[in-house]
């Protein structure tokens, strides 16, 4: 059972790599003014972290935290820090959909305020998923028996990724046709 779970984690880690991916390549490469499609990407990539890392993948690891701290204690650090992480993301988050919405206005101030909150958003995000598949995802495995798995099955939310399980959610054809478009900038793994 924990194999299916910790599958489900990473394979949700590299999907999320790449939406960072586009994110950065996006913010990048924008210029003052851009055009009102550069946003909705964005707009729509910040919805898509939101909506299925914040809503339904980071509480999955949360229960994973608590049955890691009760097994292992010394852990306790760790997973108190990809818990505030979590929390910094979402609020994080909105802060870049505030941007958004005032860059897609003509504010010149929230456009650069876009570059730099992607920027920061996109690389703590990275060494967040750095940190759970080489210290946490290892950790878990080794310390967690059967029972703490099936608690964790019990209580994990199975909703589909909306980007990368097919769902045809309408606000996310936008960015589901760029990642298609930029597959060749992407990392694979």
């Amino acid at each position: 059972m924990h194999r299916a779970i910790i599958l489900g984690l990473t394979s949700a880690h590299r999907n999320m790599e790449r939406i960072l991916t586009l994110m950065r390549l996006q913010a990048d490469t924008m210029q003052p003014g851009a055009d009102g499609s550069a946003l909705m990407l964005l707009q729509n990539a910040i919805g898509y972290m939101h909506n299925f890392p914040g809503v339904i993948h980071h509480p999955t690891e949360e229960v994973i935290f608590s049955r890691l701290i009760y097994r292992a204690p010394d852990s306790s650090e760790l997973c108190q820090r990809l818990l505030q992480q979590h929390q910094l993301f979402g609020d994080l988050e909105s802060a870049m959909l505030r941007h958004v919405r005032h860059a897609r206005q003509g504010d010149l101030l929230a456009h650069r305020q876009v570059k730099d909150s992607v920027a920061l958003y996109c690389r703590e995000h990275y060494s967040h998923i750095h940190t759970e598949d080489t210290d946490f995802v290892p950790q878990a495995i080794k310390w967690l028996a059967v029972e703490d798995w099936q608690q964790v099955n019990s209580e994990a939310r199975s909703d589909l990724d909306p980007i990368f399980e097919g769902s045809a959610l309408k606000t996310y054809d936008n960015l589901y046709d760029c990642l298609m478009a930029a597959n060749q900038y992407l990392i694979l793994h």
